[in-house]
C-alpha cells in the first residue's frame, strides 16, 4: 500500500470526523466522476472524510480520483496493487478516524441528505448500526431494490436480526453507517482474496450488534450496469463466483451457529433456497458442463445441512427444482428451467388427482419423483378472490397452421390501436413482425414463419425459440400476449416440417407463446454418438472415393455466407466457373449465393462435400474432426489485419477455451496449402504467429473489393434501402471486437456494451441512426426497447462491407474493421476504454497504435457522443493520419479476388 505522493492526512476542519466513507474502486472510470459528485455535496460533508482507495486500477479512475483529492480536502487518495474490494475496504478503514464509518463503491451514488438521515438516526437511538433502503439505477432510471424490499418494510429502531430476520436480506456494506467503536471492539474485517466478501460481514453486524435501527427512506443508489462490464453480483456465471458465494453462505451458518436461536438458521436456509441458489439458475442454461457439475457439487454440499422439511414449503416447482438437484439430474433441471422460461412468473398450472391439487410440471409422470414433490403449497391454494378486469391486452383464442407453414392466430382485444405482433429469437437480436388485421374487438394475424422478412429478405426462421409479444405499431407499451387458457391446448402441440425445419407453436396451460424452430435432422445425425460413428465410418469411405471437382466455402464456421470466402466465390462466377460451390451453413435459413449448394454441418451432405470437394476455402479454423483428404487443397483466407496479437504470439491464452486452442490451431494450420494476406505488413506477422511454413498470397482481401468497384455508390443505395436507414440520415457503424477473458462458461462470449446508446440517442436526435456490429463469437442479445429505432441490430446482417458503403463513421476499438473501412477515407473513433489493459495484460498490439491511431482514442462513453457531435471537426484533424493509416494497411489492389479466384481455377 502507498499513499499517492503529495497527498497529506487532512483534518476537514477542527477535531475528529464525525464520518469517515470508505470508496475501493477498481477499473470504474465510466461511473466514478458521478461517484464522488454525489458524496461532495453531502449535507453532513462538514463533518466527514472520504478515504479513496484505488485498488490497482488500469483505466483513468485513478486519475479522476486524483483531480478530486486535490481540488477538495473532503477526500483523501490511498493506492495499492489490485487485491479486491475486501482488501480495499480494510486498507480504508485503517486510514478512517470517523466516529462512525460508511461504505460506498465507485461505480454507486449516494443522494444528498443520506448521511444525515443516518447518522441523526444513530445519534437519537444509540444503535450499533442503521440501514436504509436503497434504489437501483441503471439505463432504465431508478427503482426499489427487491432484494433491500424484502430486508427493509418499514422503520424498526432498536432492533435485532433475531427478532427481525428479515435483516438476513440486509446483505450489503454501503447502505449501512456503524459505530466505530462497535467496530473496533470486535475486531471486525472484511475477508479477503474472495468475492461476497460483505454478505458474510453484514449478517455478522447484525449478530454482534446489541441493537440496530432500519429506515425505509431511499439512502443509496446501486447501479445495475448495461451490457458489458458486469460488477460481481451481475457476474455469476465463472466458478469463482460460484465458489466463492456457496463458501460465504456456508461461513454465514457458521457465524449464526455461534451467536443465534436455530430460528434463525432455518430462515437464513429459507433463503438461500429462495434467493441465493436461485441466483444460478440462469447461469446454468449457458453454461458448460464443467460449471454445471460443479454447482451440483457446491450446492448439494450445502443442502445436506438443510432440513428436509422447509423444501414443503416451498412453491411446487421451486420444489421440483431442488428435487432434480439433490438427485443430480442437470438434465431434466435444464429442461424445467427452459419450459419456465415459457409461462408465466409465479403461475403454476395446477390438476386434481385423487381430491389433491397436484402442480402439473414437467416430469410429473415420472415413477422416480415422489408425488409431494408436486403438491401445491399452502400458499399456493390459498383461497383468493380474483377481480377479473377487462383485458388491455389481447387474447389469442384459436391457432391453426396452414399448409403452407403459417400460423395463424385470431382472438379479441377492445384496444382499436393498430397491433403487431413481435417474435424474438433467444439470445441474439433476431426479431420480426406481423400486423394484426383488426376488425372492431376482434383481430387475426397470420405470420408466415416460413417467409419471414429480415433486411428485406425473405426466408424461413432461424432456429432456436421465439417468445411472441404484441405492441402497438408506434412502438409503445410492448408486452406479452395474454391468451384464453380453456380454448388454447396446452404444450401437446403437434409439430408441422417445411423446409427441412420443424415449428411447434407452444402455449403452456399457464403461460406465453412461444414458438420453437429446429433442424428436422434425420436420427443418425443427432447428438454426439451420432456424431463419432459417422466420423468413424461414412466419413473415411467418402474421402476414399476420390475428389470432385468442385468448391466447398465456409464462413465464420457455418454461421453466415460471407466475407473473404464470398468475395472469391462471386468472383469465381464472374470469370465464368461452372462448378459446384458448396456452402456449409449450421441453418438452411441462412443467405447463401444464388446457384450455391447449401449443406448443413454435421449432416451427411457436409462429411461428403468436405471429404470429396477439390478446394476447402474457410477464414477461420475448420472444426477438429476436418480431416483433409489426398489431394485436397485448404485455402485460409483468414479474416482481419492484426493489431492485437494472434495465435502462437499471445503471452497468456485467456480464451474460454484455454490452452486447447493453441493445440487445436497448430493441427488446422497443418493442413492449410495456401494462405491470404492483406497487406505487407501482415506477411510475416501471419508466418510467425500462425507458425505457417506454407506459401502466402500477398493479395489483399477479397471482401474489399466491392469498397473500390464502380458500383459502389448504387450498391450503397440499395443496402440503405434493404436496412430501412432513409437517405440523408447519418449513419454510425459501431463494431467493437471481443473481450478473451469476457465470456459464459461453455464458450460463449460477452458484449462489452460500455457505449450509452440510450444518452447518444438524446444527445444526437433524429438525424442519426447506430448500426450495432458485434462480433460472431457473441453470444448476447444486445436489445433495448429504449433504443427506439435509434439503433437497428445488424449482426446477423449477411456482409459487413455493405454496412461499411453506407456508413459515415466508424466507432470501433481494437477490431480488424478499422483497417477495412481505412478504404473509405471516412473517419474513425476509438472507444478504447480499456486500453491499457487490453494492450499490456490481455493480448498486446504489434505496433504502437496510440500512436498510429487514424482518430481519437475515446477512453469514455460521455466522449464518444461528443465527438459524434462534433464528427466534422474531429475528422478533419484525423485526416492526414487517415491518409497514412490506408497507405499502409489498405493498399489499393484492384480485384484482389481475381488474384486469388484464379488459383482455385
Amino acid at each position: 500500500m502507498t499513499l499517492a505522493p503529495d497527498i497529506s492526512i487532512i483534518t476537514p476542519g477542527a477535531g475528529r470526523p464525525r464520518l469517515s466513507v470508505v470508496v475501493p474502486f477498481h477499473d470504474v472510470e465510466e461511473y466514478l466522476d458521478a461517484c464522488l459528485s454525489s458524496l461532495s455535496l453531502q449535507t453532513s460533508a462538514a463533518f466527514t472524510e472520504v478515504i479513496l482507495v484505488d485498488d490497482g486500477s488500469t483505466d483513468g479512475s485513478a486519475r479522476i480520483a486524483r483531480e478530486w483529492a486535490d481540488r477538495d480536502p473532503l477526500f483523501r487518495l490511498v493506492a495499492q496493487d489490485h487485491s479486491g474490494p475486501g482488501s480495499a475496504r480494510n486498507t480504508g478503514v485503517a486510514l478512517a478516524r470517523g466516529e462512525y464509518l460508511a461504505f460506498a463503491d465507485g461505480d454507486d451514488l449516494v443522494p444528498p441528505d443520506a448521511y444525515e438521515r443516518l447518522l441523526g438516526t444513530l445519534e437519537r437511538t444509540g444503535s450499533d448500526l442503521v440501514s436504509g433502503a436503497v434504489h437501483r439505477v441503471g439505463s432504465f432510471g431508478t427503482k426499489p431494490s427487491h432484494l433491500h424490499g424484502r430486508a427493509i418494510q418499514g422503520e424498526l429502531l432498536g432492533t435485532h436480526i433475531s427478532r427481525t430476520p428479515s435483516l438476513l436480506y440486509d446483505v450489503t456494506m454501503w447502505n449501512k453507517v456503524i459505530r466505530r467503536s462497535f467496530w473496533d471492539a470486535h475486531g471486525l474485517r472484511f475477508p479477503e482474496g474472495v468475492l461476497y466478501e460483505d454478505i458474510r460481514l453484514a449478517t455478522r453486524l447484525h449478530c454482534l450488534a446489541r441493537s440496530v435501527d432500519v429506515i425505509d427512506e431511499p439512502i443509496y443508489q446501486w447501479r445495475e450496469r448495461s451490457g458489458g462490464n458486469p460488477s460481481i453480483t451481475q457476474e455469476r456465471g465463472t466458478s469463482a463466483n460460484l465458489s466463492d458465494r456457496i463458501g460465504a453462505l456456508l461461513a454465514i451458518d457458521a457465524d449464526l451457529s455461534a451467536c443465534s436461536p436455530r430460528r434463525l438458521r432455518r430462515e437464513h436456509h429459507r433463503k438461500v433456497l429462495t434467493n441465493d441458489l436461485p441466483l444460478y439458475f440462469r447461469e446454468l442454461q449457458r453454461a458448460g458442463d464443467g460449471y454445471r457439475t460443479m454447482f451440483l457439487d457446491l450446492a448439494n454440499g450445502y443442502l445436506d445441512r438443510v432440513p428436509s422439511r422447509l423444501y414443503t414449503a416451498l412453491p411446487a416447482r421451486d420444489r421440483l427444482k431442488f428435487h432434480l438437484i439433490r438427485t443430480r439430474r442437470m438434465a431434466d433441471l435444464l429442461e424445467l428451467l427452459a419450459w419456465e422460461r415459457t409461462v408465466k412468473p409465479g403461475a403454476t398450472p395446477v390438476v386434481r388427482e385423487r381430491l389433491r391439487l397436484h402442480a402439473d410440471l414437467p416430469f410429473r409422470d415420472d415413477p422416480s419423483i415422489p408425488r409431494r414433490v408436486f403438491r401445491l403449497s399452502v400458499a399456493e391454494t390459498a383461497p383468493v378472490t380474483r377481480v377479473v378486469p377487462v383485458p388491455r391486452r389481447p387474447v389469442i383464442e384459436t391457432r391453426e397452421w396452414t399448409d403452407g407453414g403459417v400460423l395463424v392466430l385470431t382472438g379479441s382485444h377492445p384496444d382499436l390501436r393498430p397491433l403487431e405482433a413481435v417474435l424474438r429469437r433467444r439470445g441474439t437480436g433476431h426479431r420480426h413482425s406481423f400486423p394484426f388485421v383488426q376488425d372492431g374487438g376482434r383481430f387475426e394475424v397470420r405470420m408466415p414463419l416460413r417467409a419471414a422478412t429480415s433486411f428485406g429478405r425473405t426466408a424461413p426462421l432461424l432456429d432456436g425459440t421465439w417468445d411472441l409479444t404484441v405492441r402497438p405499431v408506434d412502438g409503445h407499451g410492448p408486452g406479452p400476449s395474454a391468451f384464453d387458457h380453456s380454448r388454447l391446448p396446452a404444450s401437446g402441440e403437434e409439430t408441422v416440417v417445411h423446409d427441412a425445419k420443424r415449428f411447434r407453436f407452444l402455449c403452456p396451460r399457464s403461460g406465453d407463446p412461444v414458438v420453437e424452430v429446429s433442424a428436422d435432422s434425420a436420427a443418425d445425425v443427432r447428438g454426439a454418438c451420432a456424431q463419432r460413428r459417422i466420423q468413424a465410418g461414412f466419413y473415411p469411405r467418402q474421402r476414399s472415393l476420390g475428389l470432385r471437382d468442385q468448391v466447398t466455402f465456409v464462413s465464420w464456421k457455418g454461421k453466415q455466407c460471407s466475407d473473404n470466402p464470398r468475395a472469391i466465390a462471386d468472383e469465381l462466377r464472374r470469370m465464368g466457373d461452372d462448378r459446384e460451390h458448396v456452402w456449409v451453413v449450421r441453418d438452411t435459413a441462412t443467405e447463401a449465393p444464388e446457384g450455391a449448394t447449401v449443406v448443413r454441418q454435421w449432416s451427411h451432405a457436409y462429411y461428403e462435400a468436405l471429404a470429396r470437394s477439390r478446394f476447402v476455402v474457410a477464414n477461420d479454423d475448420m472444426p477438429a474432426s476436418y480431416v483433409k483428404s489426398e489431394g485436397q487443397t485448404y485455402l485460409q483466407t483468414w479474416h482481419g489485419t492484426p493489431l492485437k496479437k494472434i495465435g502462437f504470439d499471445i503471452r497468456e491464452i485467456r480464451f474460454a477455451s484455454g490452452g486447447a486452442y493453441l493445440d487445436h490451431l497448430a493441427d488446422d494450420v497443418a493442413k492449410w496449402d495456401l494462405m491470404l494476406s492483406p497487406n505487407a505488413y501482415s506477411t510475416p506477422i501471419l508466418r510467425r504467429a500462425f507458425r505457417y511454413e506454407g506459401e502466402i498470397l500477398e493479395s489483399g482481401y477479397p471482401r474489399n473489393d466491392v469498397l473500390h468497384s464502380p458500383g459502389a455508390a448504387a450498391r450503397a443505395a440499395a443496402v440503405r434501402e434493404r436496412l430501412g436507414v432513409p437517405a440523408g440520415r447519418r449513419v454510425v457503424l459501431y463494431a467493437p471486437t471481443w473481450r478473451d477473458d469476457l465470456f459464459y462458461e461453455g464458450g460463449r462470449y460477452r458484449f462489452d456494451a460500455r457505449l450509452d446508446l440510450v444518452r447518444a440517442r438524446e444527445a444526437l436526435g433524429d438525424g442519426t441512426v447506430v448500426l450495432i456490429r458485434s462480433h460472431h463469437l457473441i453470444a448476447d442479445d444486445l436489445y433495448d426497447p429504449a433504443y427506439g429505432d435509434f439503433v437497428v441490430n445488424v449482426t446477423a446482417y449477411p456482409d459487413i462491407s455493405d454496412l461499411y458503403l453506407i456508413s459515415d463513421v466508424l466507432i470501433t476499438d481494437y477490431s480488424s474493421a478499422m483497417f477495412d473501412f481505412a478504404g473509405t477515407g471516412r473517419p474513425m473513433l476509438f472507444f478504447t476504454y480499456d486500453l491499457d489493459t487490453y494492450r499490456d495484460h490481455l493480448r498486446g498490439f504489434y505496433f504502437d497504435f496510440a500512436a498510429q491511431a487514424p482518430g481519437p482514442l475515446l477512453a469514455t462513453s460521455d466522449a464518444v457522443i461528443e465527438a459524434l457531435g462534433d464528427l466534422g471537426s474531429v475528422a478533419a484533424g484525423y485526416e492526414p493520419a487517415r491518409a497514412r493509416f490506408a497507405e499502409a494497411f489498405h493498399p489499393a489492389v484492384p480485384r484482389s479476388s481475381a488474384a486469388v479466384a484464379a488459383r482455385l481455377l
